[in-house]
């Protein structure tokens, strides 16, 4: 497992590890509306002489609710959900990945860890990077 930028403080892994052990359905989020974007962009990256398909992470993918969702449409060679407060998924990834969604993350990192976020991501990512980020009022 390589070592990335530190991204988080242990309060906060704890915040959201109490998070998702309070509530099954925190950290399974569908994301439905991308589904149609995600394909496009997976056949766009598609080398077309017979290699495999392009690689995906989900970056703060909680417990891979997305994953689940587009894993069965065999759009991707490598599919690899990465989210430190989850234990199926807190192995960093090894190197970059052609496609990295990184959904839900930016709204709830610590602020003062956001550039170290964006750093990282843009670290494991070889061509499409796809955020996704809440913005109304709390």
């Amino acid at each position: 497992m390589s070592q990335g930028p530190h991204t988080y403080s242990g309060f906060h892994i704890r915040r959201q590890r109490d998070a998702h052990a309070k509530s099954d359905g925190y950290g399974r989020h569908r994301h439905l509306y991308l589904h149609d974007a995600i394909q496009r962009l997976a056949n766009d990256l598609r080398q077309g002489d017979g290699t495999p398909g392009p690689s995906w992470l989900d970056y703060g993918c909680g417990k891979g609710g997305f994953i689940e969702q587009i894993r069965p449409l065999g759009l991707f060679a490598r599919i690899t959900g990465y989210d430190p407060a989850v234990d199926a998924f807190q192995a960093r990834p090894d190197g970059p990945h052609d496609i990295v969604t990184c959904l839900h993350v930016l709204d709830v990192v610590e602020p003062r860890f956001l550039d170290a976020v964006l750093t990282d991501v843009a670290a494991l990512t070889n061509k499409v990077v796809v955020f996704d980020v809440l913005t109304r009022p709390k």
